[in-house]
């Protein structure tokens, strides 16, 4: 429930719409209904939201204008299930 309601879910930054994607993926969860949530979460939400914070360099950071290894790893684990598989050629 509590990745039910958009804003608070993104309030921390990048951190939350990766995680909260991660958690839903991580069983093919839904996301429930909860009463008196204005900004619902959905999963494309999510996706965009990462995608939108993705850095001029191709990656991601919690702040600054220059990848993280780190962060950058967790949104492609994040996204990885949502990416078109890589082409054969």
């Amino acid at each position: 429930e509590k990745l039910a309601d958009y804003d608070k879910v993104v309030w921390q930054g990048i951190n939350g719409p990766i995680w909260a994607l991660r958690a839903l993926d991580s069983g093919d969860y839904d996301i429930p209904k909860v009463s008196g949530v204005t900004n619902k979460t959905t999963r494309q939400k999510l996706i965009n939201g990462i995608l939108e914070a993705q850095l001029a360099d191709g990656g991601w950071a919690l702040s600054g204008a220059y990848a993280d290894v780190d962060v950058t790893a967790m949104t492609l684990q994040a996204l990885a299930p949502v990416l078109p598989p890589p082409s054969s050629t």
